[in-house]
């Protein structure tokens, strides 16, 4: 008995799936767009909620925030570790508050600040860290306090600019061999190194003697 076949029947799966796949794609464009304005809204919400304690200055086409209190000379300036702003420090700058002026203030890419990229370099944050004190008018010489991967940097601060740091207080500091072995981590799978965006690109080779 012959097979009867009707017309237009072969097509008409291909035609299915055509539109089942527009359906998906139009769904997931939609899912992408309502995750953005999402992010947006949250975002402008989050600023209103939670405004930054300081001040946000423009360095580098880069807005970054500093947090002054207290008054008194000289004025003491306060590094964070890797990962770590301004919030940080708030019970220690309340106290040191009591006795002279003292600035927190949060690195490219943390807390209040706009992100500044992943190559990070000591000589650049501290520039930027110099750039932003005379923005907002904080005359030196600065007594720098650095915690942990901060300590590099007062380090670095204080090697480059003697003149504008009094003294230095290095709080659970890094050394620098420390530094050169976390910069030579293997990458997981093919991301970026474990450290990007943490640590210096560069780290000296000053030996670990340096003191003020």
């Amino acid at each position: 008995m012959p097979h009867l076949q009707m017309p237009g029947t072969p097509g008409r799966p291909r035609r299915v799936l055509r539109r089942l796949l527009i359906v998906l794609a139009a769904g997931v464009l939609a899912l992408v767009a309502l995750g953005f304005v999402f992010e947006m809204v949250a975002a402008v919400s989050s600023a209103r909620r939670y405004p930054p304690p300081g001040e946000r200055y423009e360095v580098d086409g880069v807005a970054l925030h500093l947090h002054c209190t207290g008054a008194g000379s000289p004025t003491v300036v306060l590094e964070s570790g890797a990962g770590t702003g301004t919030l940080a420090w708030a019970w220690v700058q309340s106290a040191v508050a009591h006795e002279t002026r003292v600035c927190a203030y949060d690195r490219a890419g943390y807390g209040w600040s706009d992100g500044g990229g992943d190559d990070v370099d000591a000589e650049r944050v501290i520039e930027q860290l110099r750039t932003l004190l005379r923005a907002a008018g904080e005359a030196g010489p600065y007594v720098a306090v650095g915690h942990s991967l901060g300590g590099h940097y007062v380090r670095v601060f204080a090697d480059a600019h003697p003149d504008e740091v009094s003294g230095a207080v290095l709080v659970d500091a890094h050394m620098r061999a420390h530094l050169a072995e976390l910069r030579s981590l293997p990458a997981l799978d093919s991301g970026p190194p474990l450290t990007s965006g943490l640590i210096p690109a560069r780290v000296d080779s000053k030996p670990d003697s340096w003191t003020r």
